[in-house]
């Protein structure tokens, strides 16, 4: 198998308050392959959105990562890299959809002056080439009037608008890795599936790698290759997406498929199904297993914190699962 183009190793970050630190991911390790979509999925408050800023090295004061953590892309180490080098990697090499496109633009510039300004100082294009370029991409995600809406300031589009034109944006200057946090939540269900056959087709035809982080099992199925299951800051399971729509071993991920609302199942017939309690806080998380505490199927040993294990079985040799049910 080829080197992974990303390799994530004993990710920690933590958050400083007035009388302790609290852990958000707590040794996250994971690989991400060339032309390789990886989905992220958890409930709110997993520990999603920081693991991806993390890796961008973006997390701010009370915020810090773990001096041990590594976050090798292309053999560097972006937690030991100076902000000028880290520049040139973020946008470029590494782009990034964020959940709050509102927050990514200035109000100040226009749309396109904003996507055409990654284009020339990543790219070195001219002003109209860039702006050229511009429209063609917002055009690519499926904005209406692409070349009006060029000309149109962040505050004058509609929240799915300006979500296309943050794509567009991270879209630009053909990153060889794009981190998409929720990039689709603000979109119709049209144009979600058509921004999702726009990622994979850049994955599979321009040699794009993808990490894409959601809640919607719907969005994985056909669209990634593998899935990681967050809770608590922590990797339950991770394996092909296939495999976790089908046979899915953690008894969070099991839980977490029984509670999706499907077709023909009707509350005064059939109870929708939902996991009991709630994502504890990062600051009080329970000893053990920290799903222990819902989970139907703990057990004596759930008060001793398990690793990551192979399932085992089934051919499932790439399917870890972090659970005593097979130790």
């Amino acid at each position: 198998m080829a080197e992974p183009i990303l390799k994530v190793r004993d990710l920690t970050t933590r958050f400083r308050l007035v009388e302790r630190t609290i852990t958000a991911v707590a040794g996250v390790s994971f690989d991400v392959q060339e032309n390789e979509i990886l989905a992220i999925v958890g409930e709110s408050g997993c520990g999603k959105s920081v693991t991806i800023l993390s890796l961008m090295n973006l997390i701010q004061p009370p915020g810090f990562i773990d001096p041990a953590s590594r976050v090798l892309f292309e053999g560097r180490n972006l937690l030991e890299l100076e902000e000028r080098e880290l520049a040139a990697v973020r946008g470029g090499r590494i782009a990034m959809v964020f959940q709050e496109p509102s927050a990514s633009f200035n109000l100040l510039f226009t749309v396109g002056a904003q996507i055409a300004e990654a284009l020339r100082i990543h790219r070195g294009l001219s002003r109209e080439k860039a702006l050229e370029q511009a429209r063609d991409l917002l055009r690519q995600v499926r904005i209406p009037a692409g070349e009006r809406r060029a000309r149109d300031y962040p505050f004058q589009l509609s929240g799915g608008m300006l979500q296309r034109s943050m794509i567009a944006l991270a879209l630009s200057c053909s990153p060889s890795l794009l981190l998409a946090d929720e990039p689709t939540t603000a979109l119709d269900a049209t144009v979600q599936a058509q921004i999702l056959a726009l990622l994979k087709e850049k994955s599979s035809a321009g040699g794009m790698s993808v990490i894409f982080v959601t809640h919607d099992f719907a969005l994985i199925d056909g669209f990634a290759n593998r899935v990681i299951i967050m809770y608590a800051g922590r990797i339950l399971e991770c394996c092909s997406s296939r495999e976790i729509l089908e046979q899915p071993a953690h008894p969070y991920t099991q839980d977490l498929l029984k509670a999706i609302p499907r077709l023909g199942v009707f509350k005064d017939e059939q109870r929708l199904y939902s996991i009991a309690g709630r994502v504890p806080e990062p600051g009080n998380l329970p000893s053990g297993c920290t799903y222990a505490p819902r989970c139907r199927l703990r057990f004596g040993k759930c008060e001793v914190e398990p690793e990551l294990l192979r399932a085992g079985g089934n051919g499932k040799k790439n399917h870890t699962v972090r659970c005593w049910l097979f130790a």
